[in-house]
């Protein structure tokens, strides 16, 4: 179907439909309109969390041990620091210290608490339940506060641990509690932070363990290493709601579009310029029925002497194909020659397509078949039954 047909059928519509047409057209121009208002007069607000302020910390343990006897490795007094393995008998005690920084984005203060506790907990070591703990303590070690923290500065709390001291303490729990397993022994330091900044106060708790497993002769210390953590201090802002192109932009394109297409529907229907003549309408009828019954026709050229039969005219394609279909034959159109036949019973049944509503007879000559079957005065019309009237 070529673009004067589209044209065609789209003029039909209108002309047919133009109320309905108004009438999305109207349906379109309120969304526009409704889109437009949003996005650009009352667009609305929205809530956002915003980050204020913002705080960090770094935390972590430092540990050693003292040589207290003499041997021929380590000479008394000699520290070693930060050792996975120390030796029970020549440095019992694991000493140092826990240590807060604090920065901040701003002149800020941090208030902060920590508290270093020795923990020693039970563990089963069934085959069902190993791992789970069966007995704790606590016992505290050290506590210390700080208040107006700067950011920049940091706070130490030490500690100091008689390794074969708290595991002889281990063994008299499970000897008096009758039970056997294994035990778990770790400093835990908690903290509890409080940063102040332009008024605002957002409490912070953090824990952190030094793991200490006795063995024979030595004891391992493991974790407590250093850790950073950010904070973000955030607040609700109410802000007006803000929106992408599609809605700022399109919003505007599709009301003043739907306007100018109603605008122009409106004169358009009131000039009468989606009218059709008689030519364009049986232009259209026969395009359909061309498009509809494509399958039934053939492009055959037939011989002069098909031209000498009888003939009885139909008045549309529609009407021929139907015939053709009722007496079992075929329809033929002879190429270039705008005509169909079908050949009956000794009669030459015709439809003679209209004229293009554009035909323009300086231009374009039709061929003389066509010109002979558009000038035939006297025809005989068959109808869809296939019946021939003279």
């Amino acid at each position: 179907m070529g673009d004067r047909d589209w044209g065609l059928r789209a003029r039909a519509v209108l002309s047919e439909r133009w109320m309905e047409v108004a009438m999305v057209l109207v349906v379109v121009a309120l969304v526009g309109g409704w889109v437009t208002y949003t996005a650009h007069v009352e667009p609305g607000t929205t809530t956002e969390e915003r980050v204020v302020d913002s705080w960090s910390r770094t935390a972590g343990f430092d540990h050693g041990a003292t040589i207290t006897d003499g041997n021929p490795v380590f000479e008394e007094g000699e520290r070693l620091p930060n050792r996975t393995v120390y030796f029970t008998r020549v440095a019992p005690v694991l000493d140092g210290n826990y240590t807060l920084g604090y920065a901040a984005s701003d002149d800020g203060r941090l208030n902060a608490t920590v508290t270093l506790e020795l923990v020693v907990r039970g563990v089963s070591n069934d085959f069902e339940t190993e791992g789970e703990p069966l007995w704790q303590t606590a016992t505290p070690i050290e506590r210390r506060s700080v208040a107006d923290l700067r950011p920049g500065e940091t706070m130490r709390v030490p500690f100091s641990i008689d390794v074969p001291a708290a595991r002889n303490r281990t063994d008299d729990i499970t000897s008096e509690l009758g039970v056997g397993g294994g035990a778990d022994m770790f400093v835990r330091a908690t903290v509890v932070a409080t940063p102040q900044s332009d008024g605002r106060t957002r409490t912070q708790t953090f824990e952190q363990n030094l793991t200490i497993a006795p063995e024979e002769s030595t004891y391992r210390v493991t974790g407590g290493g250093v850790s950073r953590e950010r904070y973000e201090v955030t607040e609700s802002v109410t802000v007006e709601r803000s929106y992408g192109p599609i809605r700022s932009i399109g919003g505007p394109v599709v009301l003043v579009g739907s306007l100018v297409a109603l605008l122009a529907l409106g004169l358009g229907q009131r000039r009468g310029e989606f009218d059709l003549t008689d030519q364009e309408r049986r232009w259209l009828a026969y395009r359909t029925d061309r498009a509809e019954f494509d399958e039934w026709i053939h492009t055959v050229s037939l011989p002069s002497e098909a031209y000498d039969l009888p003939r009885a005219r139909a008045e549309s394609l529609s009407e021929l194909v139907d015939f053709a279909i009722d007496v079992d034959s075929g329809v033929v159109e002879p190429p270039e020659a705008g005509v169909f036949y079908v050949i009956n019973d000794g009669y030459l049944y015709t439809y003679t397509a209209p004229l293009p509503p554009d035909w323009n007879e300086a231009e374009v000559e039709p061929s003389p078949t066509t010109l002979t079957d558009r000038g035939e005065d006297e025809q005989t019309a068959v109808s869809g039954d296939g019946n021939t009237n003279r």
